[in-house]
């Protein structure tokens, strides 16, 4: 106990990972809980065959279960409590896509517990993460939800998943009065490589009160727009009064006069 929460407890933990023992399941569960999911390779890299410290205490937990109870129980660990939920995201992706089923499910009836809408944003990380096609339509009926984080991963991950009959809902989206979700929808439409919302971005780069935003829209311009939209940011660089908007929007031009 004396060496928890420093970093040689993360060097004890790696050793129980390798061992395996049911017993060292506890400890495990402490130590996850106290480093964020960056920390270990960012530290010292895993050693060649060495398991992954998440990894191997899911393994452990649910060893007498089916490969469906296991993702079912990874789920439902997350609905009880707001701390770090013991790295699930990291592995269900990991997992991949027989995870895919379950996770559609979490979105629209999560487990129940103190915290469901754990479960729904585990969900949204993920199916991003695996690029779920199927997760398209589910996650454009969450773009409405109360929480501005959830709508703000959902935008996310429609971006990540790349479908661009998302677009409709994400152009909505972009004038969402949270500058947060605005931000996420309009790189997730800068993801999704459609000239059709070139306007609505063009709009918002002249226009939003937020220079952060108007420096994604920049951003996003610059992948999806015309030369059109180079003439019209030429135009209005020199009313910017952001000098990293401006700086952006030179980029942008740049890009898009060398397609």
């Amino acid at each position: 106990s004396r060496w928890s929460g420093t970093h040689l407890g993360l060097y004890l933990v790696r050793a129980l990972a390798r061992i395996g023992d049911a017993r060292a399941l506890e400890t495990m569960r402490q130590q996850l809980l106290l480093f964020a999911w960056y920390v270990q390779p960012a530290q010292v890299p895993l050693e060649p065959e060495e398991p992954d410290v998440a990894w191997a205490y899911w393994q452990i937990r649910t060893r007498a279960m089916t490969q469906e109870q296991a993702i079912d129980e990874m789920i439902r660990s997350v609905v009880g409590t707001l701390q770090h939920s013991l790295h699930v995201q990291k592995v269900l992706t990991l997992v991949g896509k027989p995870a895919v089923p379950a996770l559609l499910a979490a979105l629209g009836a999560p487990p129940p517990g103190e915290h469901p809408e754990s479960a729904q944003n585990l969900a949204v990380t993920v199916l991003g993460n695996l690029r779920t096609p199927e997760a398209v339509q589910p996650l454009c009926g969450l773009l409405h939800a109360p929480s501005s984080g959830m709508r703000s991963g959902v935008a996310w991950a429609l971006g990540q998943i790349g479908d661009k009959s998302a677009l409709p809902n994400l152009m909505e989206t972009a004038r969402d009065v949270e500058y947060g979700v605005k931000q996420a929808a309009i790189r997730a439409i800068g993801n999704l490589g459609d000239s059709s919302a070139e306007g609505l971005l063009l709009n918002i780069a002249g226009h939003d009160p937020e220079a952060n935003v108007r420096f994604v829209a920049v951003e996003a311009i610059g992948q999806i727009g015309t030369l059109g939209a180079a003439n019209v940011l030429e135009i209005i660089m020199p009313v910017e009064a952001n000098e990293n908007v401006r700086a952006a929007m030179r980029v942008a031009v740049r890009k898009l006069r060398s397609k």
